[in-house]
């Protein structure tokens, strides 16, 4: 959206997802830059711990 001029710079935009699947939830995105050039993007919101794990070794590339 920031790419294409639709939200200004660092403006917080509200993202609903999941309500199909029965697990709504709200997320915020912003983003800084112009066009192409999009030099950072933040996303908030609450969170939900569901899993732990651990990492032995990087898989392959």
């Amino acid at each position: 959206m920031r790419r294409h001029g639709r939200i200004g710079a660092g403006e917080r935009s509200l993202l609903r997802q999941g309500r199909f699947t029965g697990r709504p939830s709200e997320m915020t995105v912003s983003a800084d830059g112009r066009g192409e050039d999009i030099r950072s993007v933040r996303v908030g919101g609450g969170v939900a711990f569901v899993a732990e794990g651990r990492l032995h070794e990087l898989p392959s590339a």
